[in-house]
């Protein structure tokens, strides 16, 4: 177990999954997940240095910063959600699901990471920071990417373009503290990586 002092933690959460989920058969939702995440996945494999930490039902956890420290850990989980919305919005339009789509929360901070147990051991991700992103996907829109401040102080200036969000109370803040300001991320105006091997460091701390 290793506490990774700079990681970027993307929620998507699929909105009108469980309405939908409700009127077909177990093998269509099984199918239509499988496809939605499979589709997921290929991004991240695009993505060098982002990990997929898993899914929960009909969310999707991914990082990037660990197992390996990545130096633009931010800039690339934002390129990959505005991609997830863009892949949704055409799978959903493609499969003639109009009132599907994914609201995307993100936020960086620190956060311990490993194994736990000794069977069936699955590598995941603890701290109130993981909670912080979870909240930005809940205090999120559909169909945008909605990101925390401490995201946004650490974003490639000129990358993409921002507009501000609610105010929200971070979780990973003490009991009292006043709302951060938030913001949605619209579009990306330039290219920042090739998506080619990087070298990584590893920074990690016990």
């Amino acid at each position: 177990m290793y506490r990774h002092e700079e990681v970027t933690i993307l929620f998507a959460d699929i909105a009108g999954f469980t309405a939908m989920s409700s009127k077909l058969r177990a093998e269509e939702v099984v199918e239509m997940l499988n496809s939605i995440f499979f589709m997921f996945d290929t991004l991240v494999e695009k993505y060098v240095g982002l990990e997929k930490i898993k899914t929960l039902g009909d969310c999707y956890i991914l990082c990037a910063g660990v197992p390996q420290f990545v130096p633009d850990h931010v800039t690339r989980v934002v390129a990959i959600a505005l991609e997830m919305v863009k892949k949704m919005d055409e799978f959903a339009l493609a499969n003639n699901y109009p009132q599907l789509g994914i609201r995307v929360g993100i936020h960086t901070g620190q956060v311990m990471a490993g194994l736990i147990g000794t069977d069936k051991l699955t590598f995941d991700i603890w701290s109130n920071d993981v909670t912080a992103a979870m909240s930005m996907e809940h205090t999120g829109e559909v169909g945008r990417v909605h990101i925390s401040q401490s995201t946004r102080v650490q974003l490639d200036e000129g990358v993409f373009e921002l507009e501000d969000g609610p105010d929200v109370h971070m979780p990973n803040n003490p009991p009292g503290s006043k709302p951060e300001p938030t913001f949605f991320v619209t579009r990306q105006l330039n290219e920042f990586i090739s998506f080619a091997s990087i070298p990584y460091v590893v920074r990690m701390c016990f």
